[in-house]
Parts: structure tokens; sequence; C-alpha cells
């Protein structure tokens, strides 16, 4: 029988309002099903059906989600407690769950090797390994494993870190023989007579090289690496405008003396070299990491500079400098004494630095040496931001030729020996600029001359002398 519908279920079924309907505050949903018949169901019980139903599903899914952590210490608990009357491996157990505890971690976390990098050459007496964790888990242990790549049948050499919180290794070249390449990683974990009992992921494998001397590397590749600052070195070192290359005093010395240094060793091919503008305060740590093979920036030879600065050798002098004061001739300081309560400035890290603050116990300036470069030490002096500024004599020749600047009394020699600054800072009676070389370039095999040997044969050679009085004579306005 066919059931007749009335006005409004039949606009509800159209999706219109009804007279009836129009203007209720409830809208009404109908639903038709398939024998034809409609139902009426209210907005907010469909939604109060659909949010009861989506509760539902969430409630289900956290209640029967699967979570594999969860799951494992649940059956871990379960056979812990199945076992409550065999304490012996309930305590075997627990260690072991530790033991794979700490490994998770650590393969979480595994050693990134620093230096050397892979491919790195490395030039040095004693191969200074480092690496690197991105989270710390806890204090452990650590091994160094080296592999030797050259040597068919060489066995591994393992080395147990002692103080690893530092990330250091330190490995003496004379433990790796022969071996001139080789791969080394770190793995946390312990070694003993069976070998390597590993605690955690090690790191990857990085592959390296190495030359027991200075003199070995540059016959094997023809290369000499050599660091310079041109802010710092005056009429010695600076960058020509065009090409961003090094040229100046110390630039033609070193050349001359790669020169030297290949007719010693009888190359084939002139010595190549290759420069690193370097700043100032990175020079001496360069030498001491190896990133180059000497250094030449007018830079004096100090006793105190080869304390500090571990592994760092100097040359013989090549040039012998003086300290000056010097000022704006219209502020007219004729003497040290007219100094007294003024600003004496200085670059930070150089002799200058040392040396004023020996010569204000006698003088009584006051000090400004955070200057980094000569530019800006000029400019202080231009603004009269300080009075005066105590530098190199050679730096400064051409200023007081062309009157920008006035010498304030004589050269501080006499004043400076008044002092302890010739016997604690310079070790010896005069300053004199010099080169300087790793322990790499101190270090001679046998039947051969070591870098520094070569340099200082060939500086006090009656070439060397002749080229270097001609090198002083070309210095500007001397």
């Amino acid at each position: 029988m066919r059931r007749f519908r009335s006005q409004a279920e039949g606009a509800a079924a159209r999706g219109k309002p009804s007279k009836a309907t129009t203007g209720n505050t409830t809208d009404i949903f109908s639903l038709r099903f398939a024998l034809g018949y409609g139902l009426h169901i209210p907005l907010s019980v469909l939604l109060a059906c659909i949010g009861s139903i989506a509760a539902g599903i969430f409630a289900f899914d956290q209640h029967y989600r699967v979570d594999p952590a969860k799951d494992e210490l649940a059956e871990a608990k379960q056979r812990l407690s199945q076992e409550t009357d065999t304490a012996d491996r309930i305590r075997k157990e627990s260690q072991a769950a530790d033991i794979a505890n700490r490994a998770a971690l650590q393969d979480m976390d595994a050693p990134v090797l620093m230096t050397p990098t892979n491919g790195e050459e490395v030039t040095t007496t004693e191969i200074p390994f480092h690496w690197h964790f991105t989270k710390a888990v806890s204090p452990q242990s650590y091994v160094i494993e080296i592999v030797p790549m050259d040597s068919a049948g060489a066995e591994s050499i393992v080395r147990a870190v002692v103080n690893p919180e530092n990330e250091r290794f330190y490995l003496p070249t004379k433990d790796l023989g022969s071996t001139r390449r080789a791969m080394w990683r770190v793995v946390p974990g312990t070694a003993d007579a069976d070998g390597i009992r590993a605690l955690g992921r090690s790191s990857l494998y990085g592959a390296f090289s190495w030359d027991p001397s200075t003199i070995a590397r540059v016959r094997r590749t023809g290369d000499l690496i050599i660091g310079t600052n041109p802010q710092l070195s005056g009429p010695f070192e600076r960058q020509d405008e065009g090409t961003g290359k090094p040229i100046g005093l110390d630039i033609d010395l070193a050349k001359w003396l790669s020169q030297r240094i290949q007719e010693n060793l009888k190359l084939n091919a002139p010595i190549r070299i290759r420069w690193r503008i370097l700043e100032w305060e990175e020079l001496l740590p360069s030498l001491q990491h190896n990133d180059v093979d000497l250094t030449i920036s007018s830079m004096t030879r100090t006793l105190q500079r080869e304390r500090d600065f571990r592994g760092v050798h100097f040359s013989a002098g090549y040039y012998q400098t003086h300290q000056i004061l010097i000022a704006r001739p219209e502020r007219e300081f004729h003497s040290l004494k007219s100094l007294n309560g003024r600003i004496v400035g200085t670059i930070a890290d150089t002799t200058n630095q040392q040396a004023a603050h020996l010569l204000r116990e006698r003088i009584k300036f006051n000090i400004r040496d955070d200057f980094k470069t000569f530019d800006d030490l000029y400019a202080a002096l231009d603004n009269e931001t300080i009075d005066a500024a105590l530098v190199d004599d050679v730096f400064v020749f051409d200023k007081i030729a062309a009157k920008r600047y006035a010498k304030v009394g004589d050269i501080l020699d006499g004043e400076l020996h008044k002092t302890s600054f010739y016997k604690d800072v310079i070790g010896g009676d005069t300053e004199s600029y010099a080169l300087a070389v790793s322990d790499a370039g101190n270090t001679a095999q046998v039947g051969e001359k070591s870098l520094l040997e070569l340099i200082n044969a060939s500086l006090s050679s009656d070439a060397g002398k002749a080229f270097v009085k001609q090198l002083v004579q070309s210095a500007p306005n001397r």
C-alpha cells in the first residue's frame, strides 16, 4: 500500500522548508530508506551520534594501539615476575638489559670524526685524532682503531682512549712504523687480547695519509704551505689590489728560500708555494695544527711565543727591528715624559702591547690595546681618541717622512732594557723578525736536514745575507 506523505514531509524530503516547519528553531533531517519510508532526525541528535561514534573509535584505537616499545616492556616485566624464584636469573637479565640500553643510546649518538678528515694529508710527528659526539650519553671507554692501507697483512693498531671526555687522542707517528696511509675509527667500548668489545655503534671509517716531516711531504708533493697576514705586516706583506695575492718583502724572501730548498733537495720542478691568508692570531695555532708548513709575517721571534705555542720553532732572525712611539706632529709630544697621563694605543697580541705594559710603569701613560689592524690604530691617532701609538719603526718610516706622524723621543731599546722585556719576553738582546715552523718542520729523517735547518742555512749564507740586505734597503723611505 502506498503511503501518502504530508506537505511538510514532502517538502522536507526535497530539502525545502514547508509552511508547517518554517520558523522552527530546530532543523529536521529526513532520511529516505529504499522502501520509501522517511525518518526525521534533529540535527543536534545527529551530531551527538557522530561525536559518540568518533569518541568510541578513538578510545578503541588508544586501547588497542600497538606500541612495540610498550609491548616489549610489558613482556619483560611478565618474564621477570615469572622468575621471582630465581634471583640469579633476574640479576643476569637486568645486566643484559642495561648493556642493551647503553648500546641503544649509543647507537643514536655515534661518534663523528673531526680530524684527520677523510682523505686528509697530515704532516706531523704526532697525529692528533679528534672526534665529536652530538649528544653526551655518559662517560664511557673508547677505542681508536687504525687500519693500515699500504701494508698487506698488517695488523690494526688499537689504542684505548685515556680521557674519553676530551674526545682527542694523540698517536706518535713512530707507532705507525712504515705505514703512510690508513683508515681510522672510534669505537665505544674496550679492547683486550681477543679484540675490540664494542658497547655501541662505532663511527664511520676515515682515510688519511701522513708524512714524518715537512721535507718528506715537500719531496712527495712539491708543495710548501705558507701562512701570512697582510693586514699587520706593514711594508713586508700586503695584498695586491688586482689579484688579491700577497706581495711584499716577506713574500719575496719566502720565494727566494723556496728556490734554495729546491736546490738543496735536488728537485726537478720548482716548489709550489700555496699561500694561506690568516688572521694575526691564527698564525701560530695554524702551525700547531699542521695547517701550514711555515709562517712569515714580520713576526718577532720571542721566547714567550715558543713557550706559549707548543711545537712552534722560530728561525734565525732576518730583520732587526726597533720600537718607537709616534703621534700627530701638531700634538708636540717631544719626550717620553710628555706622555705622562696620556693614552697610548697598540695592536693586540704583539710585542708592542707587551712593551707598552712594561713601559707604563716608568712613563705613567694609559694604554688602549684592543686594536686589530694598523688602519684602526692610525684612525684613532688621526681622530685623537688616543694620543700616541707604540709600533715597530719600519712600519712608519714612510708616514714619518711624509710628516703624517712624528716620533716621540728616541727608539725605545734603552728604555726597554731597563725592564724585563728582553730577558723574559724576547729571550735575547735584540728584536728580530723570523719565520716559524712546526715540529714537523723541525724534524729530519736520516741523512737529511729539516726545513728549519735549510731555512737557517740559507739565511746565514753569503747569498742569503746579500738578499736580505737588498730587501731591507728597499723598505719604503728607509
